[in-house]
């Protein structure tokens, strides 16, 4: 294996490495999504008891206002937990962002060293056929002026 192999391999292997963790990051960043969807579900069905508890209390009058106050009291702990629930949502939504810029920052740099290589290969492949010309031409020549030597032509 040559140098210039075990370079690419090695290049390979890093850009492997830091695809999968950003993998690994947009995989904790989608459960932190998810877990937030279903925090926030959770929040709206608390939201509505609350209300329906209020209201189920505002019906049956002053006599039990104890109850208003405790389902006022459980909308506010429902409304700071929404509140959480949304940072925790947009936090998650940046992280997300940034380990799928990061993945394609990954990729964009793989594709473009594989057609630097590509290039190299080309221009490789193009100077090896060039110099197969050459050599094939200067040995026609050779060819040619030993045959004409031999037969007289030249003195």
């Amino acid at each position: 294996m040559t140098e210039r192999q075990r370079r690419v391999e090695r290049l390979l292997k890093l850009r492997t490495s830091q695809h999968e963790s950003t993998t690994v990051r947009l995989r904790a960043a989608r459960a932190v999504l998810h877990e937030t969807e279903l925090a926030l579900q959770q929040c709206s069905q608390w939201s509505q008891q609350a209300r329906e508890s209020l209201e189920q209390c505002s019906a049956q009058g002053n006599q039990q206002e104890w109850l208003i106050i405790c389902a006022d009291i459980e909308a506010s702990k429902i409304v700071a937990r929404a509140r959480d629930t949304r940072r925790s949502a947009a936090a998650a939504e940046v992280e997300l962002a940034a380990a799928q810029e990061a993945d394609a920052k990954v990729a964009r740099k793989q594709m473009e060293r594989s057609l630097e290589l590509i290039a190299k290969s080309a221009r490789s492949h193009d100077v090896r056929a060039e110099q197969n010309e050459l050599d094939e031409t200067a040995r026609l020549v050779s060819e040619s002026s030993s045959t004409k030597h031999q037969n007289g032509r030249f003195p």
